[in-house]
């Protein structure tokens, strides 16, 4: 999986949470509201639910939540080796 291509929103929720987002709530339609606490505050954004994510809405999601796109690629190799 180079670059994080094929990602569903729900995996990629999946390996937020194992980096210590919350998912605070369903958003509005096919939306869901994740959530991360920092230093500086509270940081929040959408997720949508599409199969798969573009990959420019998916760096731009975890740009958001401050984190690193290496981390999360390495958060989401679980989900994907169970496929």
């Amino acid at each position: 999986m180079p670059e994080g291509r094929n990602v569903s929103g729900e995996q990629a929720i999946r390996a937020l949470v194992r980096m210590d987002c919350h998912r605070a709530r369903k958003g509005k339609g096919d939306h869901v509201v994740v959530s991360r606490q920092t230093g500086h505050g509270k940081i929040t954004t959408s997720v949508p639910m599409h199969k798969p994510l573009k990959i420019g809405t998916l760096k731009g999601i975890i740009k958001i939540l401050e984190l690193d796109f290496d981390e999360f690629l390495k958060n989401l190799l679980p989900e994907r080796q169970r496929l």
